[in-house]
C-alpha cells in the first residue's frame, strides 16, 4: 500500500508515518510539505492508497490543498488530521471532499483507528463528538427555540437541512435529490430565513441541538 502525507511542518512528517505505519504495517509513505511539491505530484498518475493531510494552522495546506487532492485522486480516500477540534472544521473537511476528519487531539489509538477505516473504504467524521458537546452545553437559543425554528421548515427543506449538516455542498445536495443547483440554493435561502439564521453553520448547530433534544426526550421515555 501507498500513501502520500501532506504536512507543511516538515519536522513532524516522521511521526505522521508512525501513525499510518501503525495503521498498515507494510505502508509505503511519499511525504511532502511543500506546496509545489504537492503541485507537482497532481502531475502524475495517482497510484496511491490513501492521501492525510494535516492541518495545524491558516497556512499550507489548506482545504483548497484537499479539494485538489481529492479531485485529483478520484476514488482514493482523504484523511483531514486537524489541529482545529469544531464541527465547523469537520464541515470545511467534508465540503472539501475528505472522506475522513480526524482531530489530532484524540487519542493515537482511536486516530490509527480511524484510519484503518478509511483505508478498509468506510468515512469517518465524528460527528457525535459535537453533539455530545452540545449536550454539556446550552444552547445560546434553547432547545424549545431550536426546536420552533424547525417546524417552520417544509419537509423537503428538512431533508436538505439534513445533507447540510453532513456537510455536504449545494452540488452533491442537487445531485442526490435530482434537482437543479438554483434550486437547492433556493431551498437553501428559504431555509436560513425560516430558522432565522446566516449561514450553514448556525443552521447545523440548531440541527445538532433539536437532535440533541430528541435524544433526551427518547432516553427520558425509556
Amino acid at each position: 500500500m501507498r500513501a502520500l502525507v501532506v504536512d507543511g511542518s516538515a519536522w513532524a512528517l516522521e511521526a505522521d508515518s508512525q501513525i499510518l505505519m501503525s495503521a498498515a504495517a507494510s505502508m509505503e509513505i511519499d511525504a511532502v510539505s511543500e506546496r509545489e511539491q504537492v503541485m507537482s505530484r497532481l502531475q502524475e498518475p495517482a497510484d496511491i492508497d490513501l492521501i492525510m493531510c494535516l492541518i495545524r494552522d491558516d497556512g499550507f495546506p489548506g482545504y483548497d490543498v484537499v479539494e485538489s487532492l481529492s479531485h485529483w485522486a478520484l476514488g482514493v480516500p482523504v484523511a483531514v488530521l486537524s489541529a482545529r477540534d469544531s464541527l465547523e472544521e469537520m464541515l470545511k473537511a467534508r465540503r472539501s471532499g475528505a472522506a475522513g476528519f480526524v482531530p489530532i487531539s484524540l487519542r493515537r489509538a482511536v486516530i490509527v483507528n480511524a484510519i484503518c477505516i478509511l483505508l478498509a473504504g468506510g468515512t469517518y467524521f465524528p460527528a457525535c463528538r459535537y453533539l455530545r458537546r452540545l449536550n454539556e452545553s446550552a444552547s445560546p437559543l434553547g432547545h424549545g427555540a431550536a426546536l420552533s425554528s424547525l417546524t417552520n421548515l417544509t419537509p423537503r427543506q428538512g431533508e436538505i437541512l439534513e445533507f447540510m449538516s453532513q456537510g455536504l455542498t449545494n452540488k452533491e445536495i442537487a445531485r442526490k435529490m435530482g434537482l437543479s443547483d438554483g434550486t437547492i440554493r433556493a431551498h437553501v435561502a428559504a431555509i436560513f430565513r425560516a430558522m432565522g439564521v446566516r449561514n450553514r453553520l448556525q443552521a447545523t448547530k440548531i440541527y445538532f441541538e433539536n437532535a440533541r433534544g430528541r435524544a433526551q426526550s427518547l432516553g427520558s421515555a425509556l
